[in-house]
Order: structure tokens, then sequence, then C-alpha cells
């Protein structure tokens, strides 16, 4: 085998050296499961010369990634199913996209699936005694296994070991852009690059009744910044009218043609308009796409929404984490199939001064930077389906969440974030945790619970902002389940940690950041004894102890970042048996 992969190399070596990685990677994948007789390796070394030196990319004539395509096929082929084929066409419609080398936030691939998968999922299932909705699970699942075959990258992974970001890169991605174009999905992307040229189509545009409705696009994805002109000859041009989903990752002009856009979009299911440098004023007529499934405004500068935002029946996710403050008509309670809402983290005004009614929300699913004033206990626990919430104090003062008995069913995840100066009493909400919730983070909490005030079944806890003068580790290591543990930016004020006997019995992995006072972290005989991955970053006054880290028995890999030379140079020469990464 390793004579095989030295003359994969050879092969490889060239003018395509720049996608090596992608090739060699999925090639791996697919040469993994191939069966073991005795001309493996002979078979193997002509199926390699096979994929590099033939074929070109489908579609793309003018592509210098020769030879790859292939080995891009079968890993495809392999991905699922053939009866699932239209599934797995569309996913990668969907991944195509994105602009190029974009980094993509699975939570939001999965609801925008979720969308685009919808009504093919429902014809595959529905009938079948399965459910006929896509879940967030199900389209995670399928990410995950594109993963698994290297046909996607990688970016971040979580403390848990769920993929968090993932990247299309360029022969990948071109990849994808040719089955979304073999299977005649009607897929434009306008990367910064071809702008101009493809603008040149726009402006000869046919009439509506010249155009055949097969042959309209469906889907539209623009990473390169327009002017008003050009936006003007994509309203214009009428094979766009039918237009499913419209993606827009830079700058739209502030102009007349941003409203002609949405009025001739009418049968959109995706508007993404993210990353808007110019503010952005979202006009009345959004409320006539009423097949609308996806809006998106993230990162972008919006001031307001208009109230025809409640006419949406079938919004399944709004994002609203704009750049500046929002002003928000108190008519999203409307919005019965409603499942994520994302409210800006820089604040938002309900107009006439009044709570933000969420009440009618039934199907909602994730709530984040809700305001603690906005939040009633009394009605967030009757979302049965809520699973992530997220509420935030914005201004100084003293606040309490209101008292209830009843708890969340369903919810797995809880943050509470609260700024410096604020004084807020969150145990209301903790004794709302039921055994469900498995996550929480506390940003700018002044006092650490109890130990029975905390979520039972609690997995993992993040903690940041803190400022405690009490050792937090004597209640920490007390929690009988948790696995995780993650102290960020000044959770404490003191000069030594202390891990007693018989703590944190569960915990796997640990990291300490930024605590900029820890001299010391003293670990006892049988703590810790399940740890196995250590995170050291920033704590610049910290001392080497490697007596603390030899009595983590399972102790098999250290991260070192932004610690003096002497610490690292200390912990490399006492622990050579365990796996160092320092940076």
């Amino acid at each position: 085998m390793e004579a095989l992969v030295g003359k994969a190399l050879d092969e490889c070596m060239g003018s395509q050296s720049t996608i090596l990685p992608e090739g060699v990677i999925v090639l791996g994948r697919i040469l993994s499961r191939e069966k073991n007789t005795l001309d493996l390796e002979g078979r193997l070394l002509n199926r390699v010369k096979l994929c590099i030196l033939k074929g070109k990319i489908h579609d793309l004539e003018d592509s210098s990634h020769t030879g790859l395509s292939e080995v891009f096929n079968r890993s495809y082929h392999d991905f699922s199913p053939s009866d699932h084929v239209r599934l797995k066409q569309q996913c990668f419609q969907l991944l195509a996209s994105f602009a190029e080398n974009s980094e993509m936030r699975v939570t939001e691939v999965c609801q925008l699936l979720m969308v685009v998968l919808d009504r093919e999922w429902n014809v595959r299932f529905g009938q079948n005694g399965m459910s006929s909705e896509l879940n967030e699970d199900e389209a995670y699942a399928l990410l995950y296994d594109l993963a698994q075959r290297s046909l996607v990258s990688v970016e971040e992974v979580s403390s848990t070991g769920r993929i968090k970001t993932i990247r299309l890169k360029g022969l990948m991605r071109d990849f994808c852009v040719s089955v979304a174009k073999q299977a005649d999905l009607q897929l434009q992307v306008i990367d910064s690059g071809n702008l101009d040229q493809e603008m040149g189509s726009f402006a000869s545009g046919r009439t509506a009744k010249e155009v055949h409705p097969m042959t309209k696009q469906r889907m539209l994805s623009i990473n390169g910044a327009m002017d008003d002109r050009q936006c003007r000859n994509i309203s214009k041009n009428a094979r766009y009218w039918g237009l499913s989903s419209f993606i827009c990752s830079e700058t739209l002009p502030a102009g007349s043609g941003l409203k002609k856009l949405l009025k001739r979009f009418k049968r959109l299911r995706i508007l993404k308009l993210e990353n808007q440098e110019s503010f952005v004023k979202i006009a009345k007529r959004i409320g006539k796409l009423k097949f609308l499934m996806f809006l998106s405004l993230k990162c972008s500068l919006v001031k307001e929404v208009p109230s025809s935002i409640s006419e949406l029946k079938f919004l399944q996710t709004l994002d609203l984490r704009t750049n500046c403050a929002l002003k928000l008509p108190n008519l999203l309670w409307k919005l019965k199939r409603l499942r994520h809402l994302c409210l800006p983290h820089e604040g938002y005004i309900v107009r006439g001064e009044e709570k933000l009614r969420l009440d009618g929300l039934i199907s909602l699913r994730k709530l984040v930077n809700i305001s603690i004033e906005d939040c009633d206990l009394k009605v967030l626990v009757t979302f049965r389906k809520l699973e992530r919430l997220v509420c935030v104090r914005r201004s100084p003062g003293q606040v309490s969440f209101p008292r209830t008995d009843d708890k969340f069913d369903c919810l797995k995840s809880l943050t509470v974030e609260i700024p410096f100066g604020a004084d807020v009493d969150i145990s209301p909400i903790l004794s709302c945790c039921g055994p469900s919730v498995k996550r929480l983070r506390l940003i700018g909490i002044r006092t650490l619970p109890e130990v029975n005030e905390f979520p039972p079944n609690l997995h993992k806890l993040t903690l940041k902002k803190a400022y405690l003068r009490d050792d937090p580790m004597m209640i920490l290591g007390k929690l009988p389940y948790l696995k995780f543990l993650r102290l960020l930016a000044k959770v404490f004020n003191g000069t030594e940690m202390n891990c007693s006997q018989g703590d944190f019995k569960l915990l796997v992995s640990l990291r300490l950041e930024k605590q900029q006072h820890l001299e010391r972290w003293n670990v006892a005989e049988g703590s810790l004894c399940h740890l196995q991955r250590l995170e050291i970053v920033e704590c610049r006054n910290l001392s080497p102890n490697p007596d603390a880290l030899r009595r983590a028995p399972l102790l098999r890999e250290i991260l070192i970042h932004e610690m003096p030379e002497q610490f690292k140079s200390e912990v490399q020469r006492q622990m050579q048996n365990l796996t160092l990464l320092l940076a």
C-alpha cells in the first residue's frame, strides 16, 4: 500500500498539485471500502491512474481540474441509496450555492436543507408511515454522511464531537455545480470573478411569454456586489421570475432595484440577504411572498421589519441577527409554523413599547437572543418542541425571571447572557430545566448556583466573565454527569484552583482560557479519572504542574495555546507520552 501511495502521488504532481489533497482524501475513503483480495494492490493502482488521468468535470470545459471527476463520482454514487437520488442532487445544489471556500455553519445548512428537501422528502417518506417532514437530525445525518466521504471539509468540531462548520473547496464545489446541472435543477451561481460576464445575459432577458416554465432558473446565488442597474436587469429577465431561492452574500443596492426583485420573485421559498453593508429597507411587499420558508438578514444593516412579515404563513426560519438594533412589529406570534427565531444581539424595539408577544409560536424549536424582560417562562414552557433557548440582558440594573412550577419538556440547550453591572436572578429559569437539558452556557453571572440548582443531567457547561471570588471547582466537581467543562475569559478572580478527590468522575474534556489571575492548579488523587483532553489557553500566570497532569490516568491530548515558552517546554519535557498541540 505504501508503494501504491507513492505512485499515486507521482501521478498527481504537476499542474494538479493544488487539488491533490481533495482527491487523495476522497479516494482514500473509497478505497477503504474495497475488499482485500490477492490482486488488491494492482487493481487499486490501475483505478488510481484512471481516476487521475481521465475525464473532466462535466459541463465545465474550461476547468483545469482534470482527471479527478471519477474519484468524486464514485464517492457521490456511494453517498446514498439509488432510490434517494433526488434528495442528494438537491443537497449538492444547495451546497453549490455558497461562495467558494466559504465557511458554512452546519445549523444553517440543515435549516436550508429542510426547505430545499421538504417536498421531495414528503413524496419519498410521507406515505410510508414515516415523518412527512425532514427534521434537523435527519438533515444533519445527510451532512455527516457527506463529511464521512470527504465530499465536504470539516472545519470546526465542538467539544462533544458534533460538526459545527464545514467548507466546500475548489474542486468539490465545481463537482457540486456539475451535479446540479446534470440533474437539471436550474441552478445559477454568480461569483465575484464572473459577475460582469453573467450580467450580460441578464440585460438580454426575454419576456415571460417567451420563456417556458421548465427553463426558468429555480435557484440564484450571487456572491459578488451588484449595483442598482444590475438588480433591475435581473428583475426584467423573465426566466428568473419563478425563482424558489435567492441567495446573496454581498452588498445589494439600497435603491428601487431591491424592491423590484421582491416584486418579481413571488414564488421564493428561500431569501438570504446577508452581509449588506448599506442600510436595507425591507419593503412591505415581503408579505406577498406567500411561499417563503427561510428568511435571513444576518449581518446586514436593517433598521425595521414591516408588519407584513406576519403574513408569511409557511415561514420556518427567521434570522434577524442584524448589525444594529431592530424595530419589530409585535406580530411575530402569528407565524404558527416558525421553527427557528434568531433576534438581534444588539437589541430590538417592539413597536408600542410592549413586551414581545410569542405565545402563538407552537412549532418553535430554537429561540435566540430573546430579552430577559420578554422571557415569560409561563409561556415558554408551553412550547413543547423548544430545544434551544438563548436569553440576553442588554442593560445594567436588577431584573429576575418570572417563576413557574412547570418545566421544559424538550429543551436541550440553555444560554443566559448578562452584561457587566447587571444583577439577574437566574434561579427561576434553572428550576424550569428538566432532565432533557444537557448543555448550559452562563455568561456574566456573579454567583455560581449550588449543585442542586443545576439541571440534573447536565453534560456540558460553559462559564464566561463570572469574576468569581471562590474556587468554582468545589461546586462544579460535584455535578454527577458533567463530561465537558469550559471555563472561558475571567471566570475566576482567585489564584488557586483545586480538584478534590472523587470530583469530576465523568469529565472527559476541560478547557481553561484567559484565567488571568490563576497561578496554580492542583489535582488530588482520584480526581479527573476519565479526563482525555485538556486545553490551556492564555493563562499566562499559571505555573506548570506535571504532577497534576499525571493524576489523570486517561489523559491523552493537551492543547497549549498562547502560553509562555517556559510553560510549554516544561510540560513537553515532563509529559513525553502525551500528544501535545503547541501554538
